[in-house]
């Protein structure tokens, strides 16, 4: 009995680490985090365009995080013209604007967004956890 739970268990685990649904107990903000940031030469750190990851950690939270293509946290990976064709608004804050720990949603720049989006503006989150 104890063989096929374990053989069980085992299966289970490598299906999903298959699937992308897998993320070990022991997987840390930091190691999360390279899936979405990156070092910048000039910005210290930035977040990665057009990412859309499942395991974004912090403390003993896990939430999605998707970027755009300019590399701001966003609804969804999605192409954002250099040059807008509607007016747009740009919040630039840290970790708090940014949203860290809620997908984005749910953070104050998401609900803004959610706000004007009837109005036909586009808002873009250019925050950054520690640009303080």
């Amino acid at each position: 009995m104890l063989v096929a739970v374990v053989a069980l268990d085992f299966g289970a685990a490598a299906l999903l680490k298959a699937l992308g649904r897998f993320s070990p107990a022991y997987y840390t903000a930091q190691q999360s985090a390279r899936q979405y940031r990156r070092p910048d030469p000039m910005l210290h750190h930035v977040l990665i365009p057009n990412v859309d990851f499942d395991w974004a950690v912090w403390g003993s939270q896990r939430y999605r995080i998707r970027t755009n293509s300019l590399g701001f946290k966003d609804r969804s990976s999605r192409d954002v013209a250099l040059q807008p064709d509607r007016p747009r608004l740009i919040f630039i804050g840290d970790s708090f604007t940014e949203g860290v720990g809620f997908e984005y949603d749910d953070t104050a720049v998401g609900r803004v967004d959610r706000a004007l989006a009837a109005r036909g503006v586009e808002v873009l989150n250019a925050a950054v956890g520690s640009y303080s």
